[in-house]
């Protein structure tokens, strides 16, 4: 699946291994897949043995670093919260 950002396109596939840093919360972890939910693709991230999934969304993307494998993340309150405290 291919998703644009920006004025680029990207396949969802490449960034599977990336890690996953948000502005409030820190690193979070590395990517390990995307889901392909209709209308609202995914990145799944195992950290501590829970699932959070990141929705993947132009909006919530502040910066891909492909160099360094780090995609940088502005997610809305308790959206990591909800995974980890749940």
């Amino acid at each position: 699946m291919n998703i644009q950002i920006g004025k680029k396109d990207f396949n969802l596939n490449d960034f599977v291994g990336f890690y996953a840093i948000d502005a409030h919360c820190g690193e979070l972890g590395k990517i390990s897949n995307f889901l392909d939910f209709p209308n609202n693709p995914c990145f799944q991230i195992m950290r501590t043995g829970k699932e959070i999934l990141i929705p993947i969304n132009e909006d919530l993307i502040k910066s891909i670093n492909a160099k360094s494998r780090q995609i940088s993340f502005d997610l809305p309150d308790g959206l990591v919260d909800f995974y980890l405290n749940s």
